[in-house]
């Protein structure tokens, strides 16, 4: 890796660090159970798309790490198994457009692309969230089991699907434009 390279990872890592809201408190409610809505994951998927999934994952690692440390709740880490789903239905759905895309084209359209990734992070985001919640939720929420599966976790699925709408897209165009600007291609 060229010093060029490592010194943006360092500068995606310490993004991740303070856009984390444990450490800015940047956060938007949402309208599910007040469950906020976050920035500190772009910078972690810009990464990704910028550098590849080793470096992505270092980023999301770094960021993770300092979002548990200064704000040790059930949200924050659920938070950051949230954002390690989001990133593996992401890597998984682009995978699939590349290893779809037909040999006479030289790659899938940007619309492709950014739906694909979206709806893989939705998928995988939702998924392990509601199965997490399942399991852990019963701890957590002094609720009769039925009231949370009726009703909590359908809620708390739906801000699941609402995240990355904006995480991933802001990602994919921020990390085109950044690596246009750098003269760097995206390595996933």
């Amino acid at each position: 890796m060229n010093s060029k390279r490592l010194a943006l990872v360092t500068v995606f890592a310490a993004l991740a660090i303070v856009l984390s809201p444990g450490i800015s408190r940047i956060s938007i409610p949402s309208p599910f159970f007040g469950l906020p809505y976050q920035i500190w994951e772009i910078p972690i998927f810009v990464a990704f798309l910028l550098f590849g999934p080793k470096f992505g994952l270092f980023v999301a690692a770094v960021g993770s790490a300092v979002l548990v440390a200064f704000q040790p709740t059930f949200i924050a880490v659920s938070g950051v198994l949230a954002c390690f789903a989001m990133l593996t239905g992401f890597l998984l759905a682009h995978k699939l457009v590349v290893r779809n895309a037909l040999p006479q084209n030289p790659g899938p359209s940007r619309r492709k692309t950014v739906i694909a990734m979206t709806a893989g992070g939705i998928i995988f985001r939702t998924w392990v969230m509601a199965v997490q919640n399942y399991f852990l939720l019963p701890f957590a929420v002094p609720m009769p089991q039925s009231e949370l599966i009726g009703v909590v976790i359908p809620i708390v699925a739906l801000f699941n699907i609402t995240e990355p709408l904006y995480v991933i897209p802001a990602s994919y165009f921020l990390a085109r434009g950044i690596g246009s600007r750098l003269k760097m291609g995206n390595k996933i």
